[in-house]
């Protein structure tokens, strides 16, 4: 079961910062010793989203049926549809209809209005999206730690050496290793979660 803490002295370790003395045993600043652990912490949550991110991934992914609002689109004649965007979305990867076709998302728009509210715009009725969410590091599915872990490293390399030319063959051959990596990932199992709850399900890619 991955979690943070053990994300972040993976991370530590692709940088060769993993000694007794720098390894992290909680996640709290006041039990940071080192620049790099704190660097850990500054950009955790934003690798997390990136790696996510970075492709559709079986375990993190949600269908879910759009609110529709009462205001017609911003943009009159373009777009027929206004919906709410849901609060837990990270990305959207397709719109989908009630026939249960899925459109590309290049199909919508999004939208963040003057008090924040989140709208998507689209020309299809009745319709669902399928899109990636926070997953919980404890529900990550195999390889999703370690390449959260080699993203974090990419980023604190810099806070580890201050050398520029370091620093960039470091980068680049993690950056290698995530690409690998990821394609490497099919992660055949997953779930669908809908508005009625979680469904295991299998997926092969």
């Amino acid at each position: 079961m991955a979690t943070q803490l053990g994300i972040i002295n993976m991370g530590l370790a692709h940088l060769a910062e993993i000694t007794a003395q720098k390894r992290m045993t909680s996640v709290a600043r006041e039990n940071c010793n080192t620049d790099p652990q704190h660097a850990c912490l500054d950009f955790y949550d934003e690798c997390k989203l990136e790696m996510l991110a970075y492709m559709d991934w079986s375990r993190a992914r949600k269908r879910k049926a759009l609110t529709v609002s009462d205001d017609d689109p911003i943009i009159d004649g373009k777009w027929t549809y206004k919906y709410s965007r849901p609060s837990d979305c990270l990305v959207i990867r397709a719109i989908i209809d009630t026939s249960e076709y899925e459109y590309e998302w290049e199909l919508g728009v999004e939208e963040t209005d003057s008090v924040d509210y989140e709208w998507i715009y689209t020309s299809v009725a009745d319709a669902y999206i399928r899109y990636t969410y926070p997953l919980a590091e404890s529900r990550y599915t195999v390889g999703m730690a370690m390449l959260h872990s080699m993203i974090l490293a990419e980023r604190v390399a810099m806070t580890v050496t201050a050398d520029e030319k370091k620093v960039e063959m470091v980068t680049t051959k993690l950056h290698k290793r995530v690409e690998i990596l990821a394609q490497k990932l099919g992660a055949s199992e997953g779930y669908v979660e809908d508005e009625h709850g979680q469904i295991p399900m299998t997926e092969n890619f």
